[in-house]
Formats: structure tokens, C-alpha cells, sequence
């Protein structure tokens, strides 16, 4: 059973194997006589081609079929042809060095290093030579030389009878080129050409093809497709684009382009379109669809952009990405290229793009051909790169024309609508090289935010980063911008505009602008901002600020910004602002400024303006100061110091402030504490502070400040004080219009008389040390050095006391107690002050002491040695010692002793004990007079004086002189000549009376000396030609004078009457009295007396001259 089985199973199988040998058998047999007919037909072709008539009917036929492709006749110039297979198995003529020519020149159409001709399989069977397709590889077509036109213009093709290209004549161009392409390959039934490794040249531009291939559809739509890689270059640029292209064309029955689609696809981009930004493209691509079918001619034609993603970077902003699209549709005979539903996104910016463009009506035959354009862009948003403000939404219009003669495309009207708002202008584009922009643009109003969002970065870039940082709210007004400037330089931020290049400039309305650092933020600011070139100005008119929560008001306000390209950039800024002086000074405490004041800000009031200027750097330092340069200056109206200023209040103050950056200045003028003063305090950047007070000090400001000056001082003393870092005062005072009057001393300086006091004043609580006093005026001179405590002179060592011109003394003063010791040392002192002042009358002591001064101490004592000691009469005293103990008003013990020019001793003493006692002792009594201004025409005689007193009673006591004359005394000689009817007393006597110099043996007077007054009783006098007696009043309190006397010439003869004891009682009226004589009485001022003399004693007898005396 299975034996039988496999032998079955053996029987069937040996069918199946028979039947597939016979099938490889025959397929071999066919694969064999193709092979022989292939190799019959190689080898025919071999031979033909090696044949001359081969060799001339390839090339014949080679030449037609270039020819009718080409549409003209050319010359073929062919190598080497030899017979090969092509992609392995296509038999193709191989044409090696071939060289297209025209007929009338040798310049190459076309060269090749090998053209492939490949033939058709089944032509050969029946001995044709038919081409199915072409190979173009290695080699160059000048594409330029092959146009059949008359002219070189490249767009000749396309240009309309006015020479303008047309959009419908590109159309029909397109069309026209896709067909021809058809027929011709039809008509010479090639289904393919490829292409590799050839450059086809234009002009300027190369396209070289690596790989492409252009083969007919076969199938239902009859039709071309086409696939190319190439280089698109230009002679300028060695690196070219490389380009993908891929079209397809189908045609209708009538040839006509049914559909024709095309896509080109770049590479990823790298651009740099200025040295200062790039550009990164991706997705770059252009899709072309056109058609004839169902349109209206020459046909219509889509064009469409695309870049689907490139990233901006606008250097040294961030990077922004964007992407682009745009569709150009042209054609049935609309005369112009049409673009919608494009868009520009840039970050997020978003312009919607609409328009057209297409040649315009010439006006005249003459006119210049031009080009109209129109582009809209509705709804746009804007979105600055640079800000946090929300996108702006606003519509554009740009309508102009291009003149290709010119190259120049003009936007003769730019218009930008932002909810109301509009701008307008224009816009020009120069196609030259370099590329040139103008731009002019105006607005009558813009917010703030909406400049920010649409100022291009490239404009005057650090300026809109100014106004970006620095500017918030608020409008501007009267927008003016110009433009005019090669493009690419305009897209480059770091070079610099002329003003004839770019110019701009705006009004602003309720702007805040923001200072630099610390300085406030200045609200609803008026002004502009305006840019020339590389210049840029921001100017303020008004606004205010908040500082320390009070409000300053703007005034006029500059920013200049000299150069916008500079690094680091520079500004200078001067700013002007009025409010309270707390929030003005507090300003210049901030930084930039950052100066630190003596008093603090918060601490003044009052009303303040303020201007400040300042060299400023905006932006990155690059290690500067962000201030090189400024200065502060302030004025103030009433303004105050809230607490005190080293001790003192300061109140209604009007000044000003300076600072800059080596140091500062204030200066006040109002009241320190209730005195009008001068504040002035400065600081210089590397010293302590220095303070100066001026004062114009009264009595009472004096009894303030120098409580001890104050008693000698009328008027005003104009004060300096200046306030050392270590607390010491430097005081200059003017005296000019003060008077002084030292009544101890006999010392006085008279209103407006020039003097000036300076000297260095050091105090530690209680204590004042002066040092380097320098006292001046007139002749005036006084230096050395003080010591104060509790406002009291309590040393004084003065190195130069000098009261008037010829003195030269010191001083040297000690206060102990009560008790006021001072030592005088000096080779000559000028007397006759002091001497004046101890001679004077009690009303003229009180009116020189102003009513009664207080007195330095209550008890001085004095040693003075003096080398010579000045006095009145040009007399002086040697070796003058003084000492002086006691009160200003009574010593208690008083000396004199000194020798005058005659060599006469001088010696004055004066007791206070128990009782009061006062001597003189000199052998020159006239010298003793005229020294103390007492009389000065006595000359000679010997004096001695002795009075006596109680402590609280007058002095009185008896002074006798002995041997002196009397010189050319002005009164006697008007005793004796003064006449009485017909005759004078020296009538009287036979004129024997010569008072020119008179001789006396002696005199005597009793004295009775009071505080204020000096009385004289039994003076007599008495020589041998004159005799006189006299009593009275010499001074009163009131420096009055009242004495009554008798005058007896001829004294010798009259008094031997008197001698004779009862003749003289009758006739001589007692022993001291002569015969005849006058009587006479001196009244009046006791410096200057009137005298009287009674006319009818000239003839009386003397027992009735009694009778006659004056009572």
C-alpha cells in the first residue's frame, strides 16, 4: 500500500519538475536572443559610429535636434563620440568635448564635457536611430547668449510697450515657457533630459545644477515633472543657496497649462544683515501654482513666501524668533501683482500683509515708466522686543510708486492709525548701493507707550533706551521724525548720525520721567525730547517731584546727551526746581550727588529753589563714576533750622547753597538767635567743615556775644566769625561804624573812622582763649593775646600796645579776684589820653563812659615803666614809673616819678588811709602844667602842692609856687589894655606895663578838691610888675567855671600903701591890696573862660574898690 503509494506520489512529481525546466529553457532562449539582438544592434552601432558616415549622421542629426529644441540654428563641435550604456544598461551615444556654437561667432553657446544621446531600444530593432532621452553632464550654458532677442535686458520678455514689466506678460511668459517645453519634447519625442554637474549663467548669476532631471508623464494626465538640487550664486559671492526644485506641469488636449505646481525649498539660512545683528532662517521655502483653465488670459499665476521660523538677533538685544508668509497672485489681466493674507510675526508682532503692485499709467509719452504699490497692514499688533507693555494694535497704510530709473520706491503717503490716533508721513527706499532710506513722519498726538512700542531699536538706539527705561505715562504732541541715511548704517546702532541724517523730535504731556539713582521721579512733566544725529536733548518745562513726601516743582530742565554712540554715555543734565528747602537739600544728599551736609535736611524749612547740574554717565559705568562732574546751587526764602546750630537758633533765613564735587558752600542771611547774621558754611572734599558767621552787632548783640566790649562800643561793629574743624573761632570785626571810648585811659575812635579787629578765639565751656588779637585803627595798633572766663577778662598779654603812632609798649594783664593786676613796659607811651581823661570834668567822664560804664575790676593795680612818657606841650617825662592801686574811680595809692627834659624831677603822690592825701613836688611847675594840660604859658618855677581830706570829705590844702614867669598870657595883656571909657589900666599907669613876659616871686591858692569840683580861695600872686588875687570856681560837675578877682599893675608902688598900717586900712582896703587896679571875673566853659572886667575900678581908690567888686 505505500510502497505502491510513493511510487504513485514519484509519478506525478516528475511532471511538475519537466514543466519548469522547459519554462527556464525558454526564458533563456529569450533572454539569449535579446542578448544576440542587443549585441547585433551594439555592434551595428559600434560600427556606424566608427564609420564616417556614422560619425557625420550623428552629428547632423545630433545638430537638428539642438537646433529644434533651441528654436535656432547653432554649430555643433564634437570631440570623440564613442557608443556605452548609460545608468548600466541604457545604450547611449556618448558625444565627449562638445561645444555649442553660433553660426557668426566662435563664443560657446554651450560647453560640455560629455553629451549622452540615448537612443531608443526598440528604433534600433528596426534600424532607426531615435533618441528617447538627453545627458547633459559637466560643462556650462550661457543662458544669456541663447535668448533670440535683440536686447540683453534679462526681463525684456516680460516688459509692456512703455518698458514696464508686467505682472500678465510674466504670467503668459510662464505659461508660453511650460508649453514650448512640452511641444518641443513631444515633437522630439524625448521622455527625458538630465542634467549633471552644469552650470547655467545669466548675468550675474549662476545656477549650478548638481542633479536634474525634466521627464514626461506618462498615463492619463499628459504632462512634465521636473526635479533639480542646484547652487544659485552670483559672480560676487563664491557661497551660493543651494535650491531644490520640483515642478510639475499638466496640459490640456489643447495644450494649454491645465495645472503647473512648483515647490523650492532652501537650506536653513545664516544672514547677517548689518555687523551688528543676524539672522537665522528655517523653512524656507516658495510654492508657485498657475493655470489656464477656467481663468481669464493670459492665466493666472500664485507666487507664495514662506519662512516658517528665523531668529532675529538685533544685537545686544536678546534674540527674537519670527516667521513669514506671503502670496503674490498675478495675471488675468489685471495689470498688477496682488498680495494677501501675508503675515510678519516678529516675537510677538504680528503685521498682516495686503496689497498690490504693478506698473502705472504713463501721463505723457516722455513720462518716466513708474510702478504704483500699495501695502496695508489691518489690525497689526506691535510688540516692542525690549518692554513688558502689552502688544499695540494699530493699522498701516504705505502707498507709493517705484521709479526704476532713479531706483528709488517712494511711499508718498505713510499712514499709521492707533485707535484714533494717527501718524502720517513718508517713506523712501533707495535701490542703490548702498541701499538709502528717507523717512519723514509726523503726529499730532501719541501716548507714551505707543512711541515706546513702535521706535525702532536702531534709531538713535540709547536714546529710545532713555525714553524706554526712563519714561512712563503721559502723551506726546507734535511728533516729528526724519530719516535720510544709507540703510545699512542706519541698521547699525554703533555708528553716528549727522543732524542732516536723522532728526526727531516730540512734545510731552504728563510724562513721568525717571532720574538717575536716587534722584525723584519727576510726575506730569512738560517739555520734549528731540534727537539731531548723534545728539539728543530732553527738556523739561514743568512737572514735579516727591521728596520726603513733600512736592518740588519743575522748572525749566535740560538732558543733553552730546553723543549717543559714546561708551560710556555721557549726559549732562541741568535741572531746575522750587519747594520746600528740606526736600531741595535732601536732593543733593542722594546719590549721584551724595554730599554730606552739616545739617541735616530734614531739619531746615522754608521755601527753596534749586538748579543742579551734572556730567552724567546713562547706562553701564564701565567702572566710571557715574557722576564726573556737577554742581548743586540752592537759594532759600525764610527758611529755618529746626533745633540749633552749635549752640544758636536760626530763623528767617535767606541764602543759597552750592555743591560740587570739591566740596560745598551755604550761605544764610537771616537772624541767629535775635541778631540779623550771616551764616556761611563750606567744606572742601578733602578738608573739614568751615563755618563763618557775619553779624552786624549792636550794644545789645555785643553785651551777647562780648559782654565786655559792650560798655565802650556805640553803634554798629560789623562781626566775621569763622568756626575752625577744632572748634576755634577766627573773628575779623570792622569798626568803621562803631565809635569807641576807653574813658580810663583817654582813648576814643570816632564814628566812621576805618578799624578793625582780628584775632582767634578758642573756647572750652567758661573758658575763651584769644590768641593772634590784632587790633587796628588810625595809629592805632594793639596785638597779643586774651583770656576770658564767664564772658570777664582774665589775662591779657599784649605784645604790642600802641595808642597812637610813636608808642611802643606791652602789657601784661592778671585778674586775681576782684583784683586787676596789670604791668606796663614800653620805651615811649603817649600820655595825653590818660592824662585827659584824669583832667576831665565829671558830665564829660560820664558821657565818654556812655552813661556810666561798668568797670573791669573792681580794684586795679598798676606798675607802669615807661622810658618816655608823652604828655601835652611837647613836654615828656624819662624813666617815668607809675604805680596805681585802688578803684577806676578813687585809688587807694597812686605814684609818679619821673625827670623832665629840663632835668627837673617830677613826683606825684597820692595816699588813701584813713585819711586822703595828695603831693607834688616838681622844679619845673610849668613843665608840670603843660604835661597835664593844665596851663601853658607858666615857664620854670618850683611847685609844691599838699592836700589833705577825710575819706568822704573834699581835699583841700594850699599849693605855692615860687619863681615863675608868665609868657605872652593873651589875658593879661587884655587886663592891661582893654579900655574904659577914654583910657586902659596900662593908660593908668604911663604905660609901663609889659605883659609879654612877667615875672613872678611867688604864689599861693588854698584848695578845696570834691569828686566834681575844684574851688579856690586867697590866690595871690605876686612879682614886681604885676600882683593879682583871685577866688571862685575853677570846674564844676558841668566843666563850668566861675572866678572873680583884682588885677594890680605897677604892684611894688601900690603896695607900700599897704604896707602903711592905717593908711592902708583906709586907702588900700588891707595889706593885699594896691591903690590900682581892675576887677574882673572869668565865667563860662572852664576850657575856654569869658572875661569881664568892671569899668569904673579903673579910676577908683582902693578903700572903694570893695565897694565896685563883682558879687
Amino acid at each position: 500500500m505505500n510502497a505502491s503509494s510513493g511510487e504513485v506520489e514519484a509519478g506525478a512529481q516528475e511532471p511538475d519538475r519537466s514543466a519548469l525546466v522547459r519554462l527556464a529553457r525558454i526564458i533563456a532562449l529569450f533572454l539569449l536572443g535579446i542578448f544576440l539582438l542587443f549585441s547585433i544592434a551594439f555592434a551595428g552601432l559600434w560600427a556606424f559610429v566608427e564609420s564616417d558616415y556614422g560619425r557625420q549622421k550623428i552629428t547632423s542629426e545630433t545638430n537638428q535636434i539642438l537646433q529644434t529644441a533651441l528654436g535656432q540654428p547653432v554649430a555643433l563641435k564634437i570631440g570623440n563620440i564613442d557608443v556605452g550604456l548609460r545608468n548600466g544598461w541604457r545604450l547611449a551615444v556618448h558625444l565627449r568635448n562638445v561645444a555649442l556654437l553660433a553660426p557668426e561667432t566662435p563664443v560657446p553657446l554651450a560647453s560640455l564635457e560629455r553629451l549622452d544621446l540615448v537612443l531608443s531600444p526598440s528604433a534600433l530593432v528596426t534600424g532607426r536611430l531615435n533618441l528617447s532621452s538627453l545627458a547633459l553632464e559637466r560643462g556650462r550654458i550661457e543662458a544669456g547668449l541663447l535668448a533670440p532677442a535683440d536686447t540683453v535686458d534679462a526681463f525684456a520678455a516680460i516688459r509692456n510697450e512703455a518698458g514696464q514689466m508686467d505682472p500678465d506678460k510674466a504670467t503668459a511668459l510662464l505659461m508660453d515657457s511650460a508649453r514650448l517645453l512640452n511641444g518641443r519634447t513631444r515633437d522630439l519625442g524625448i521622455r527625458r533630459i538630465e542634467l549633471d554637474r552644469v552650470t547655467i549663467a545669466r548675468g550675474l548669476m549662476e545656477l549650478r545644477v548638481h542633479q536634474a532631471s525634466v521627464r514626461r508623464k506618462r498615463g492619463r494626465e499628459k504632462g512634465l515633472a521636473l526635479e533639480a538640487q542646484a547652487d544659485l550664486h552670483t559672480v560676487t559671492n563664491a557661497k551660493g543657496i543651494d535650491v531644490a526644485i520640483t515642478s510639475e506641469a499638466v496640459f490640456t488636449p489643447d495644450q494649454r497649462v491645465e495645472r503647473l505646481n512648483a515647490e523650492v525649498e532652501l537650506p536653513d539660512l545664516d544672514l547677517q544683515p548689518t555687523p551688528r545683528s543676524s539672522a537665522d532662517m528655517a523653512g524656507v521655502g516658495i510654492e508657485i501654482e498657475a493655470t489656464e483653465k477656467d481663468v481669464r488670459a493670459p492665466g493666472r499665476v500664485t507666487t507664495t513666501l514662506a519662512i516658517d521660523r528665523f531668529n532675529l538677533t538685533p544685537r545686544p538685544h536678546e534674540p527674537v524668533d519670527g516667521a513669514f508668509s506671503l502670496s503674490v497672485r498675478m495675471g488675468e489681466g489685471t495689470g498688477k501683482a496682488e498680495f494677501d493674507d501675508g503675515f510678519l510675526r516678529l516675537g510677538q508682532t504680528h503685521l498682516p500683509l495686503d496689497g498690490a503692485i504693478g506698473p502705472s499709467p504713463l501721463r505723457s509719452k516722455e513720462g518716466t515708466p513708474l510702478y504704483r504699490f500699495e501695502l496695508l497692514s489691518n489690525d497689526a499688533s506691535i510688540d516692542a522686543v525690549d518692554t513688558a507693555l502689552p502688544p499695540l494694535t494699530a493699522n498701516f497704510l504705505l502707498r507709493g510708486q517705484y521709479d526704476p530709473v532713479s531706483k528709488i520706491a517712494s511711499g508718498d503717503r505713510l499712514a499709521i492709525n492707533i485707535a484714533g490716533r494717527k501718524a502720517e508721513g513718508w517713506i523712501a527706499l533707495g535701490l542703490t548701493e548702498p541701499l538709502m532710506l528717507g523717512l519723514s513722519l509726523r503726529a499730532d498726538y501719541l501716548q507714551t507707550d505707543d512711541l515706546k512700542r513702535l521706535w525702532p531699536y536702531t534709531i538713535a538706539p540709547k536714546t529710545r533706551s532713555f525714553v524706554l527705561e526712563k519714561l512712563t505715562g503721559g502723551s506726546g504732541r507734535d511728533l516729528e521724525l526724519d530719516v535720510a541715511a544709507p540703510l545699512p548704517e542706519l541698521l547699525d546702532p554703533r555708528l553716528r548720525r549727522s543732524k542732516d541724517e536723522l532728526r526727531g523730535s516730540l512734545k510731552m504731556e504728563g510724562v513721568a520721567i525717571a532720574l538717575p539713582e536716587e534722584l525723584p521721579l519727576v510726575r506730569d512733566t512738560g517739555g520734549s525730547v528731540s534727537v539731531e544725529g548723534s545728539i539728543a536733548k530732553v527738556t523739561i518745562d514743568s512737572g514735579f517731584a516727591e521728596v520726603e513726601g513733600k512736592a518740588v516743582q519743575l522748572q525749566p530742565t535740560r538732558l543733553d546727551v552730546p553723543d549717543t554712540k559714546a561708551k560710556p554715555l555721557r549726559a549732562q543734565l541741568s535741572v531746575a526746581v522750587k519747594g520746600s528747602a528740606d526736600a531741595l537739600t535732601s536732593i543733593a544728599e542722594k546719590e549721584p550727588i551724595g554730599v554730606t551736609l552739616p545739617i541735616a535736611s530734614e531739619r531746615l524749612s522754608g521755601e527753596a529753589t534749586a538748579n543742579v547740574e551734572a556730567d552724567l554717565i546713562l547706562g553701564p559705568t564701565m567702572g566710571q563714576k557715574p557722576v564726573s562732574a556737577f554742581a548743586v546751587s540752592a537759594q532759600f526764602a525764610d527758611a529755618a533750622l529746626d533745633g540749633k546750630f552749635q549752640g544758636h537758633t536760626v530763623s528767617k533765613a535767606h541764602g543759597s547753597l552750592f555743591v560740587d564735587p570739591n566740596g560745598f558752600t551755604l550761605r544764610l542771611d537771616g537772624w541767629l538767635d535775635d541778631l540779623a547774621a550771616s551764616l556761611d558754611l563750606s567744606k572742601p572734599k578733602e578738608g573739614p567743615i568751615e563755618t563763618q558767621v557775619s553779624a552786624k552787632l549792636d550794644r545789645k548783640g555785643l553785651r551777647r556775644f562780648a559782654p565786655t566790649l559792650a560798655e565802650y562800643v556805640d553803634g554798629t561793629v560789623d562781626a566775621e566769625v569763622k568756626v575752625g574743624a577744632d572748634g576755634a573761632f577766627d573773628v575779623v570785626l570792622d569798626l568803621k561804624n562803631a565809635s569807641i571810648g576807653f574813658a580810663p585811659i583817654g582813648w576814643s575812635k570816632g564814628l566812621g573812622v576805618p578799624g578793625r579787629a582780628r584775632f582767634r578765639m578758642e573756647t572750652k565751656g567758661e573758658v575763651s582763649r584769644i590768641s593772634d588779637l590784632d587790633f587796628e585803627t588810625g595809629a592805632t595798633r594793639v596785638q597779643g593775646t586774651m583770656l576770658l572766663q564767664g564772658g570777664r577778662l582774665e589775662r591779657a598779654d599784649l605784645s604790642t600796645l600802641a595808642l597812637n603812632e610813636t608808642d611802643d609798649a606791652r602789657l601784661s594783664l592778671r585778674h586775681d579776684g576782684e583784683t586787676m593786676r596789670i604791668i606796663v613796659r614800653g620805651t615811649r607811651l603817649d600820655g595825653r589820653g590818660i592824662i585827659r581823661a584824669m583832667t576831665a570834668p565829671a558830665s564829660e567822664k560820664a558821657e565818654r563812659q556812655g552813661g556810666g560804664a561798668n568797670p573791669l575790676a573792681g580794684r586795679i593795680e598798676l606798675d607802669a615803666l615807661i622810658g618816655t612818657l608823652g604828655g601835652f606841650g611837647s613836654e615828656t617825662l624819662r624813666n617815668a614809673k607809675i604805680t596805681f592801686s585802688g578803684s577806676a574811680g578813687e585809688p587807694d595809692h597812686a605814684v609818679l616819678s619821673a625827670v623832665f627834659r629840663s632835668g627837673k624831677r617830677v613826683a606825684f603822690t597820692y595816699e588813701r588811709q584813713a585819711n586822703r592825701k595828695l603831693q607834688i613836688a616838681s622844679g619845673d611847675a610849668g613843665a608840670v602844667l603843660r604835661f597835664a594840660d593844665l596851663y601853658d604859658k607858666m615857664s620854670g618855677g618850683q611847685i609844691d602842692a599838699l592836700l589833705t581830706g577825710g575819706a568822704e570829705q573834699p581835699m583841700a590844702g594850699k599849693v605855692d609856687i615860687e619863681n615863675f614867669m608868665i609868657i605872652n598870657e593873651p589875658r593879661l595883656e587884655s587886663l592891661a589894655s582893654r579900655r574904659t571909657g577914654d583910657r586902659s589900666l596900662n593908660d593908668a599907669v604911663n604905660g609901663k606895663l609889659d605883659t609879654s613876659y612877667v615875672s613872678f616871686d611867688s604864689g599861693s591858692v588854698s584848695l578845696v578838691k570834691s569828686k566834681n569840683r575844684l574851688e579856690v580861695d586867697n590866690g595871690v600872686v605876686r612879682g614886681p610888675q604885676i600882683g593879682m588875687m583871685f577866688e571862685g570856681t575853677v570846674y564844676d560837675a558841668n566843666g563850668l567855671m566861675n572866678m572873680t578877682g583884682t588885677f594890680m599893675p605897677a604892684y611894688g608902688l601900690n603896695r607900700i600903701f599897704g604896707e602903711i598900717p592905717i593908711l592902708g586900712m583906709v586907702l588900700g582896703n588891707g595889706r593885699e591890696q594896691g591903690l590900682i587896679g581892675v576887677t574882673y571875673r572869668l565865667s563860662g566853659s572852664a576850657k575856654a573862660p569869658r572875661l569881664t572886667i568892671n569899668p569904673l575900678s579903673v579910676v577908683a581908690p582902693g578903700i572903694f574898690r570893695s565897694i565896685f567888686a563883682f558879687r
